[in-house]
């Protein structure tokens, strides 16, 4: 389960915050890379350094045609069990929140 406490803004609007537990660094500078599989459906982040695409499957292969992620921001995805993350044209950095 995720633990997710609620803490408030100025203006009294609530603001989730994640507890950040495991990285793991894919780096797909040298052509497609996949992460581990993950064994249970997670919620993670994901911080590119640079730009780069990615896609999520049981055994995905990353193309320019997938997800384009650039180092500007960071995506909160829910990556299913069984899943892996490949990585294109850069570094990513998988961070699981609970």
């Amino acid at each position: 389960m995720i633990n997710i406490d609620q803490v408030s803004d100025n203006d009294a609007q609530l603001i989730r915050v994640y507890h950040p537990t495991t990285t793991q660094k894919v780096d797909g500078t040298g052509g497609a890379t996949q992460s581990t599989a993950y064994s249970s459906r997670t919620l993670v982040r994901l911080m590119a350094d640079g730009k780069l695409y990615y896609l999520l499957g049981e055994n995905p292969t990353a193309t320019s045609s997938d997800v384009l992620l650039h180092d500007a921001g960071g995506e909160l995805i829910w990556i299913d069990a069984g899943e892996k993350v490949s990585v294109l044209d850069g570094v990513l950095h998988i961070t699981t929140l609970n």
